[in-house]
């Protein structure tokens, strides 16, 4: 699949976003405004600024303030919208925090979607998508993970309370998908990772985090746990492409794995992003008394490739060529204050 979607399914299509001014979400609010969708973008009711993200399409769409949680302050935001996108959530700030915040993320992930699906139900929106995660699957789900492992055992201890909200939100779909007749379609994402990814170091998730320590070392990069640990890495754009593809002809409640074939253990991709950052010679060194989370994670994308016709276009190397760039081009801005 090289393109962003079937222009002909989104064009005039009114599109309402969840999480729009997000790192996926606002790469996902360009493409469908490409794709000629009259889009608009929900953000918190206290934001009174245009999100950075969207600034430059910001008069092609509409940003509305909007409290997720409330089905009353939604409703007339969703009359005679066709499709809803969720994608407004708590990531985690990165896994060890995530795993000391189990209770807000559950909470701060299940409550605005349930009134969003509600919501959407009542104002009579036919197509809405779940975005889901990984996060859901168990630490001894088979490898690679089929869509069938998703509610065997517990999620990944780490990110167990981000993973049960996620599977609530995809039951929570599923029967309304049966009982309402509405369209609810199911994105269960693999890491994902490019340009405008968080930095922060207190708060990033592992390629972004490699990436500032390796731009900052001159002789050793810190990796957390063992580096055994294998992930499977989702480019920006290929994450995207996969979201509109799921969106425009999955079936309804019939979950889909969006990520690459493959995996890659974090000693790979550390080394990976040394040489990418021309510092091969970084030695690595690893902090065994921090989480690394699920030991094995790998995707299996037929029924991807079987249902969507999708599979991702984008390396790990390329992938991670273009993020370094983006981050050192960013960095060199803030220096000289552009």
């Amino acid at each position: 699949m090289t393109g962003f979607g079937d222009r002909a399914f989104w064009s005039g299509r009114r599109v309402f976003v969840t999480g729009g001014a997000g790192f996926i979400g606002s790469r996902l609010v360009e493409s469908l405004v490409d794709l000629e969708a009259s889009v608009t973008v929900a953000v918190h009711p206290e934001l009174t600024e245009t999100p950075s993200r969207l600034l430059d399409i910001a008069d092609r769409i509409r940003i509305r303030q909007v409290e997720l949680g409330s089905e009353t302050a939604l409703l007339p935001h969703l009359a005679g919208i066709d499709v809803v996108l969720h994608l407004a959530g708590k990531t985690g700030p990165g896994v060890l925090l995530s795993s000391q915040n189990q209770a807000r993320m559950l909470y701060e992930n299940l409550r605005p979607f349930l009134s969003v699906l509600e919501a959407s139900r009542r104002a009579g929106v036919g197509r809405f998508l779940v975005c889901s995660s990984a996060c859901i699957y168990p630490r001894d789900a088979h490898n690679p993970i089929s869509e069938d492992d998703g509610f065997m055992g517990m999620p990944e201890p780490a990110n167990e309370g981000y993973g049960m909200a996620k599977r609530y939100q995809e039951y929570a779909g599923a029967q309304y998908a049966r009982d309402y007749g509405m369209h609810v379609a199911i994105a269960r994402l693999f890491n994902t990772y490019g340009p405008g990814d968080h930095f922060d170091a207190r708060a990033s998730h592992v390629i972004p985090a490699l990436i500032g320590k390796a731009l900052e070392a001159t002789d050793t990069i810190e990796v957390w746990g063992t580096g055994e640990a294998t992930r499977s890495f989702l480019y920006l754009d290929d994450c995207v492409r996969g979201l509109i593809a799921v969106a425009e002809r999955a079936p309804a409640a019939v979950p889909i794995n969006i990520g690459p074939a493959g995996s890659t253990t974090i000693r790979e991709l550390a080394g990976l992003i040394a040489r990418c950052c021309g510092k091969p010679h970084l030695k690595l060194k690893f902090d065994t008394s921090k989480p690394e989370g699920q030991v094995f994670r790998s995707a299996d994308i037929s029924r991807a490739e079987r249902l969507l016709g999708f599979r991702p276009a984008v390396t790990l190397e390329e992938g991670l060529r273009r993020t370094l760039a983006w981050r050192e081009k960013e960095l060199f801005q803030r220096q000289v204050g552009v």
